[in-house]
């Protein structure tokens, strides 16, 4: 593989979309072969193109060029892999030239020796492309649709790119909560396996809970999870997740318990829970929930449901204390119905007050990925298109000092941007969507706050 050639082809990305580019290179489904994706740590050492196409090249030399090929296909960049393609093998493996001494390289912009001809070429090939090569199709699924269309993350607005973190200047101190470098709790449920109906296995959830580990540990997050639960048994994980007041050894032995398991960053996967470390509140609270559901609830392995409101209700100012005046965020992927949502044309056409007792429901964020009565989508493959959107936005957002409110923000969007169509979806569902007289099947996530200031998480390791 021609490592020079390579570079000039990762120049035509913009930082944005080198962020998705990354991301596409730690996914294991996008591997044969024996080959393995890249370590987190390794793709954040790259700092900028020249290093990535470095790391690219030492890790997989002759089947570089097929994995570069695939994560620009995944990032809608067929026109960048079919050139990449038409590029002749070279004799033996290079590296690319030196840039410039500044070590940074800017979008669309050569850096160092590849020259402006070259750059004039590639733009010539992309001009003459006509078509699109198709992406992968995934395995159906009766719940949910199994092919679903790759967004590209919103675009940013910042101009420092996607690796400077800086302090936001429109925003006062007193207007955003404060958070360490380790910020707290990040507990996740994943009910993959129903008791009572084997064919209600959620396939794809073991990639959601590996994205959102991946995500909120790199934001400094500690993160718990516990697998296959019932509804009762959810409900006495959170009481005690909620009671975590003080890192004591009792604590530690109602989680184990359950069964919890702990992201290992350095490692890259679940282990059991640290002996002599108890987890313990901090700055913040984050839980993620993934299972079936219905209107306003999720359902335990058993198949009983457990409302949502009970479920914040744990972590209110009240049943958890310890997190008063802290912000504490719910995500939740699971059906809230049956039906399949589908989409509709629009037409053309002065001095400082006494503090204020906290209201016991203040500080939370919840965040669904359906509305109610409609169903949420998952692919076998690659997950739920939900968490896939969130832990997108929430890499590219916490890069640049994005409030997580506009980062969901954009979520919704790109929610909204994905549709299905009939011959992706099972049976049943086909037949709703015909009988309602649509083609496309659609999901709009939707954002309950009651969150009082501005909410900022910050990566590690940058």
């Amino acid at each position: 593989m021609d490592a020079q050639k390579l570079l000039e082809i990762l120049q035509e990305l913009e930082d944005k979309d080198i962020v998705s580019f990354k991301w596409q290179l730690r996914q294991p489904d996008n591997f044969v072969g024996g080959l393995k994706p890249l370590k987190v740590a390794a793709l954040e050492n790259a700092k900028n193109r020249e290093s990535l196409v470095n790391l690219i090249i030492g890790k997989y030399t002759n089947d570089a060029r097929e994995i570069v090929m695939k994560a620009l296909r995944k990032i809608d960049k067929d026109d960048l892999a079919a050139m990449l393609a038409n590029i002749p093998e070279a004799a033996g493996v290079e590296r690319p030239q030196s840039t410039k001494a500044t070590g940074v390289d800017a979008p669309g912009k050569t850096a160092g020796p590849v020259q402006s001809n070259r750059q004039e070429e590639l733009k010539d090939d992309r001009n003459k492309l006509t078509s699109k090569t198709t992406g992968l199709t995934g395995t159906r699924d009766d719940e949910i649709f199994e092919k679903p269309a790759y967004n590209r993350p919103g675009t940013n607005q910042d101009t420092d790119g996607p690796f400077l973190s800086k302090k936001r200047k429109d925003t006062k101190e007193d207007d955003r909560y404060k958070l360490t470098s380790k910020p707290g709790l990040c507990v996740i449920i994943n009910n993959e396996n129903f008791k009572n109906d084997p064919k209600a296995k959620r396939l794809g959830s073991k990639k959601d809970a590996v994205n959102l580990a991946e995500t909120f540990s790199w934001l400094g997050f500690r993160v718990l999870m516990f697998t296959d639960l019932t509804m009762s048994q959810m409900q006495e994980t959170l009481e005690h997740v909620s009671s975590l007041k003080d890192p004591t050894e009792k604590a530690l032995t109602e989680l184990q318990k359950s069964n919890v398991k702990e992201w290992s960053r350095d490692g890259e996967e679940f282990t059991d829970l640290t002996v002599g470390d108890p987890p313990q509140h901090r700055d913040a609270f984050v839980c993620c929930i993934m299972s079936h559901g219905d209107k306003g609830s999720v359902s335990g392995t058993d198949g009983n449901p457990f409302l949502v409101d009970d479920i914040t209700t744990t972590f209110n100012g009240k049943g958890c204390p310890v997190l008063l005046n802290k912000p504490k965020v719910f995500f939740i992927q699971a059906c809230q119905g049956k039906d399949i949502q589908c989409g509709i044309a629009a037409d053309s056409s002065p001095g400082l007050p006494e503090a204020p007792k906290t209201p016991v429901d203040a500080d939370f964020l919840v965040f669904m990925a359906t509305t109610e009565k409609y169903k949420a989508f998952r692919s076998h493959r690659d997950g739920s298109w939900f968490i896939q959107s969130l832990c997108k936005q929430l890499e590219e957002g916490s890069r640049v000092d994005k409030d997580l409110m506009a980062i969901l923000t954009a979520v919704n969007k790109e929610m909204a941007d994905k549709e299905v169509s009939l011959d992706q979806v099972d049976a049943n569902s086909a037949k709703q969507m015909k009988e309602a007289g649509q083609e496309e099947g659609k999901q709009m996530s939707v954002i309950r706050s009651t969150l009082r200031k501005s909410l900022v998480f910050t990566p590690i390791s940058e």
